[in-house]
């Protein structure tokens, strides 16, 4: 099983082993809701309330596709099962990997900067700004771990503000996904995974 969980590691961030290059870090950021439509926990899931037509979000790691930054039909995303981390959805653990690069690469470029840095994001249940001081002082090592924090905690909101209505297609709440068992630590380990790649040696783009 770990020779497994380590395929896939390696399968699915090979080309995010180090951080993209953005040249409009502000152009890029992943949007405010969700990138890519997954997964609810379960199986034989209705659609719509459409008869005969059903869901199956779990899917085997032999139906795992390369990582794209901001998504891709290739990457086949779903819900594993794994032994030491337990359910993952991989809709997540994507989500907040590219959030982590994308801080990443918006931290390293204005390090020299000596006002502080603010970033406006898009809307989800209430308007979201970062802003980040004394960029000067923080020693470039830091920097994967400080994006990785931000992302978690932007993964948290979206949780809180799904619970109380966001929704990332109108009328059609999340509600029933907030706080499920797998999401938090699906982002933690997109974190995590984002911050090995990012300071990975062995692997290019």
């Amino acid at each position: 099983m770990r020779t497994l969980i380590f395929g896939f590691y390696i399968l699915s961030f090979t080309t995010l082993a180090k951080a993209p290059i953005f040249t409009s870090a502000e152009l890029l950021h992943p949007p405010a809701n969700v990138i890519r439509t997954c997964c609810a926990f379960g199986v034989d899931l209705s659609v719509a309330h459409i008869p005969f037509v059903k869901k199956t979000d779990i899917v085997t790691a032999s139906d795992i596709g390369t990582h794209h930054y901001l998504g891709s039909k290739d990457e086949r995303n779903g819900i594993i099962y794994t032994k030491r981390g337990g359910f993952i959805d991989l809709g997540h653990l994507r989500d907040y990997a590219d959030w982590t690069v994308y801080l990443y690469n918006v931290i390293q470029s204005r390090m020299e900067s000596e006002e502080p840095v603010v970033l406006n994001l898009e809307s989800e249940g209430g308007t979201k700004t970062i802003i980040l001081h004394n960029l000067r002082e923080l020693k470039r090592d830091k920097v994967s771990n400080l994006a990785a924090k931000i992302a978690y905690d932007l993964s948290v909101w979206h949780e809180i503000a799904t619970w109380f209505g966001a929704s990332y297609i109108p009328m059609i709440p999340e509600r029933y996904s907030s706080f499920s068992p797998e999401d938090l630590y699906s982002n933690l380990l997109g974190a995590q995974l984002a911050i090995r790649a990012i300071e990975s040696d062995g692997m290019g783009i």
